[in-house]
């Protein structure tokens, strides 16, 4: 499913009142990038709009450069139109590229009614959060939209110890709506022939050139490739390795003992989720697996 991810960070990065202790985390923005894109979605474009406080000042600006390092595309915003330049930017994409599916980082309730809106167009929301920055009328907006709409608390996904080093490859994550579009087909019918029983076409050696380059492919490893393929073409089924190490795909209970099951990944949810937190979260962050649940490698 195709997207555009947006953030509020002056929302999103807002970590309340200093004397409680949390100012020793912070939010890693490229966690915060892949957190959407584990789902299985091809992120057509993530935009974070950043008040503009002190537009010629060496903070802002290294500020303003680490949030595109990122992988975001940095909009500022004069001080207190942030919210309102974010909506243009949702809005003027909306056209630009049609995206199915919008994430929002932000709990801000400034965008209630254009989060309606996109409901009511028969679009996919998220709305990802931190803290208690959620405001309460997005739990009732979930309520009357079901799994159209997710709400999450992003608090354990995206907060990192300050001075930790980030692994995501986030210029990847940004590159591969392209990479995956020469990809696409050869996936599926990589997929299609396991599900089917055929013999599986070879490709793995160029598969693995785009895998070894930070800058082409946002995963480390040809499970984690095969896992997100899988969501993204919508495809339920049983993950696992063949004899010589390669990843397969059987049809939903027909995989050898230990294979991963996949499943779409929308409404994606809080819930443990072995493909997003035994798999595709540790390649993406390098971050130890969440919910052990299965003897996972990648």
């Amino acid at each position: 499913m195709r997207a555009c991810v947006y953030m509020d960070v002056a929302n999103f990065t807002h970590m309340g009142d200093p004397a409680d202790g949390r100012r020793v985390r912070r939010a890693d923005l490229g966690r915060a990038l892949a957190l959407p894109f584990c789902w299985g979605l091809e992120i057509v474009r993530a935009v974070a709009v950043l008040p503009r406080f002190d537009p010629d000042g060496p903070g802002f600006i290294a500020y303003a450069n680490a949030v595109g390092a990122a992988g975001w595309t940095v909009v500022e915003a004069p001080p207190g139109r942030d919210d309102g330049v974010l909506k243009d930017e949702i809005r003027r994409d909306l056209g630009r590229f049609g995206p199915p599916a919008v994430v929002l980082l932000s709990g801000d309730g400034g965008y209630i009614h254009l989060i309606e809106a996109l409901l009511a167009e028969g679009r996919w929301v998220a709305v990802l959060a931190r803290g208690g920055t959620l405001h309460s009328a997005y739990e009732r907006l979930r309520g009357r939209w079901g799994s159209r709409l997710a709400v999450l608390r992003a608090d354990p996904w995206v907060e990192a110890e300050v001075g930790e080093a980030p692994r995501v490859r986030t210029a990847a994550i940004r590159e591969w709506t392209r990479v995956w579009a020469g990809l696409v087909g050869p996936m599926a019918e990589r997929i299609r022939a396991d599900l089917e029983g055929r013999p599986a076409p070879g490709g793995w050696e160029e598969l693995d050139r785009i895998l070894a380059n930070p800058r082409l492919s946002p995963f480390r490893s040809r499970m984690a490739l095969m896992a997100w393929a899988m969501r993204a073409l919508g495809i339920e089924g049983d993950l696992f390795r063949d004899e010589d190490g390669r990843p397969r795909a059987a049809r939903p209970g027909e995989g050898p003992s230990g294979a991963l099951r996949v499943r779409p990944a929308w409404p994606p949810t809080e819930d443990p989720d072995p493909v997003r937190d035994d798999l595709l979260w540790p390649d993406l962050t390098g971050e130890p697996l969440r919910w052990p649940s299965a003897e996972i490698r990648p």
